[in-house]
């Protein structure tokens, strides 16, 4: 306790520093001073949320891409879409899944690291091979059996996608 009424009566001298809440706040080099700063700023993020934040991150943000700009590289992404063209050609939506599966392989073959498909199907594919023989009367047994043997659309498009 000596030491810091010392403390207090020699830091009549500094001026400003001389406010006895000064004084308690940089006792011990200031690590008070940095938990009390570090508490209230936690308190104001937690009350003004995440949306308040972002400005100051994305100025942040800014400031590293300035200071240090993130090194750009030569991969290029290629958006493959099926438009009014391919329907032409191909037929409309929705496609075999064989069609799609030697889409995925050609697209792979060119160099395609990756692969997104932005299609929905919530259904089998009802060109496969064994439903396609299952809707016709006219089919011999034998080519019937034959059919149900092949793999089905889906399964050629998973294979091809795993």
């Amino acid at each position: 306790m000596a030491a810091f009424q010392d403390g207090l009566e020699n830091s009549a001298a500094r001026g400003w520093s001389s406010k006895l809440w000064i004084v308690r706040l940089s006792a011990g080099h200031g690590r008070a001073a940095a938990a009390g700063l570090l508490l209230i700023l936690s308190l104001i993020f937690h009350a003004a949320g995440e949306p308040a934040w972002s400005p100051v991150r994305n100025l942040l943000f800014d400031a590293y891409q300035r200071l240090m700009p993130r090194q750009m590289s030569h991969d290029k992404v290629v958006i493959v879409d099926i438009d009014d063209q391919s329907s032409a050609v191909f037929g409309r939506s929705p496609w075999p899944r064989t069609r799609l599966a030697r889409l995925m392989e050609e697209t792979h073959r060119l160099g395609a690291l990756a692969v997104g498909l932005d299609i929905i199907m919530p259904e089998a594919d009802g060109l496969s091979p064994a439903k396609v023989a299952g809707d016709r009367r006219d089919v011999s047994a034998a080519l019937r059996g034959a059919l149900a043997s092949l793999p089905s659309n889906d399964a050629v498009l998973a294979d091809t996608l795993r």
